[in-house]
């Protein structure tokens, strides 16, 4: 069985969908023996094209307009991977678009012109009235206008119940419609025993003693990234406290790390430590106390699941996404999104009461087992591969 998944941020391009995309394949390449993946990615400066069996990663677009304007590098890799697809034809048993955005609309008029099957994962806001409401009137039309293409694929995988009722809403029928979750790995992200936690924080410099609260994700203002430092500049406390950031830049640096030093100037207690883009973010998780998540739009995040699998309390803004993951005051605690006053209220909470912690914990972690194990979503694939495959013969 061969599978061309058209996806523009594929690893080592930094993206919540790409990265989840690559958990998911090396799955099952490790685990179904018949099954090849053939990538179409975005061309980005210093990412080159990957051969590897049963996995191959082709390149394409424009690093020239990528460097002049991401916007540019992004429409010229919409347009290419309609040829790109084209030129699969006979190659490829199913055709698989992570996003439906521009690109989709490439994927979905190719694979009907080759007739292949299609899928469409919707990972975020991609079909929402928002988008339309906020557009520009030439954005707006051409909005309008891709909304029946996109609807045309054969399947659609929505990873949340939000996305899944705005597949309905665009008049998607429910024999259509995949409900399958992000997946997080069970044996990549553990929960650690206290000497494991100490071990950790010894080699990364960070204080044995502290409650350390951890934002996983791009420093953006989308994350919620400069709500979380004005609520943690609020807090007022003597206890030890250390808020771990890690992720790439995608805010102003020099205005961020000014904003940090002052934060870090005024309390010896109270410190912010930037981290960057981390490799091993599993070992970040596991010797913190808190993971935070203040984002303003998700689709079903990463990190919220990297957490909960790992046992740490979780603290998020109640949008969706997060509100599917968390149950406020069962296994996590939401606040409302842009309140920093409120989300000072609902940290400070969590630090003080460590007994509250573990219970989230707690629940957190049999849940994110029972639900989003990589094993169980994995297979779900593979299931939805085979059937589809079956019904086109």
């Amino acid at each position: 069985m061969k599978i061309l998944i058209v996806c523009y941020k594929y690893p080592p391009a930094y993206s919540g969908y790409g990265k989840q995309l690559q958990t998911i394949i090396n799955k099952m390449i490790d685990t179904n023996k018949d099954i090849e993946f053939e990538i179409i990615s975005g061309k980005f400066p210093n990412i080159e094209d990957e051969y590897k069996e049963r996995l191959n990663i082709r390149r394409m677009g424009s690093k020239r307009l990528t460097k002049l304007h991401p916007s540019l590098g992004f429409y010229s890799f919409a347009l290419s991977t309609f040829i790109g697809v084209i030129l699969k034809k006979n190659q490829a048993d199913i055709i698989h678009g992570i996003k439906a955005g521009p690109e989709a609309i490439a994927t979905i008029l190719a694979s009907k012109i080759i007739k292949n099957p299609v899928i469409v994962k919707i990972v975020e806001n991609e079909l929402s009235d928002r988008e339309i409401v906020s557009a520009n009137p030439i954005k707006k039309a051409l909005r309008k206008i891709r909304y029946p293409i996109i609807t045309s694929a054969d399947k659609y995988i929505a990873i949340s119940k939000d996305i899944k009722t705005r597949l309905r809403s665009r008049n998607v029928p429910d024999h259509k419609i995949i409900a399958l979750p992000n997946a997080v790995d069970e044996n990549r992200f553990t929960v650690a025993g206290e000497s494991e936690k100490l071990s950790l924080r010894k080699v990364n410099s960070i204080s044995t003693s502290a409650t350390v609260i951890l934002f996983s994700g791009s420093i953006s203002k989308r994350k919620g990234i400069y709500d979380l430092l004005k609520a943690y500049d609020n807090i007022n406390m003597s206890d030890e406290i250390l808020l771990l950031l890690c992720g790439p830049m995608y805010e102003n640096e020099n205005y961020f790390s000014d904003l940090l030093e002052t934060i870090n100037k005024k309390r010896s207690n109270k410190k912010v430590k930037y981290q960057g883009s981390v490799d091993n973010i599993e070992d970040y998780i596991k010797l913190s106390d808190i993971l935070v998540l203040p984002s303003y739009s998700e689709g079903l995040p990463n990190v919220l699941l990297e957490g909960a699998i790992s046992g740490k309390a979780l603290l998020a803004s109640d949008i969706s996404g997060n509100n599917e993951i968390i149950k406020d005051g069962f296994n996590g605690v939401l606040f409302s999104v842009g309140d920093y006053n409120k989300l000072t209220e609902k940290l400070t909470d969590l630090i003080i009461d460590k007994d509250k912690r573990l219970y989230l914990a707690a629940n957190a972690q049999k849940k994110a087992i029972e639900s989003y194990s990589l094993s169980k979503i994995t297979q779900q694939y593979y299931d939805l591969y085979e059937t589809l495959l079956q019904d086109f013969k």
